[in-house]
């Protein structure tokens, strides 16, 4: 089922004890008029310390760098974590920048916003569109891809 369901079947003659278990509920999808926003923090100074929720525990294998500022996702103005980024509602920039090019670098633009409806040749927006897509995050075999959960 949507969302690869493990539980009862949303069908049209559920019972109201089925109903009440479902695992399928729109109030867990964005509304019509949902937003999206990443907040971005940087830091004011080399001297200035960061708030104590912005502080993010370095892993033990990481080279001790500063970071260039945090991100943070934040949909109908709840926080989400980023996959890729750990347990941390933020987000180091270096960290979100390599999880983007990974998502993006097995995509094949071509595929992904080709309409069939559309003749093979590409007009110029659309070579213009793909040639800075490629650009920007390169090709690579294996797609991988990262789904956000919202948090309960």
């Amino acid at each position: 089922g949507l969302y690869h369901q493990k539980g009862i079947p949303l069908t049209a003659n559920m019972t109201s004890e089925q109903y009440e278990k479902r695992e399928f509920h729109t109030s867990s999808f964005s509304p019509f008029s949902g937003n999206m926003a990443f907040e971005i923090y940087r830091p004011t100074g080399a001297s200035s310390p960061k708030p104590p929720k912005l502080r993010r525990r370095q892993d033990a294998g990481a080279a001790a760098v500063a970071p260039q500022g945090l991100i943070r996702l934040l949909v109908n103005e709840v926080p989400m974590l980023l996959p890729g980024c750990g347990s941390n509602y933020f987000c180091e920039w270096s960290t979100f920048k390599k999880v983007l090019q990974n998502a993006g670098a097995g995509c094949d633009f071509d595929a992904c916003c080709a309409s069939s409806s559309k003749p093979a040749s590409a007009s110029a927006p659309d070579s213009e569109a793909r040639d800075a897509f490629l650009k920007a995050f390169g090709k690579r075999a294996e797609p991988v891809c990262l789904p956000v959960e919202p948090i309960a």
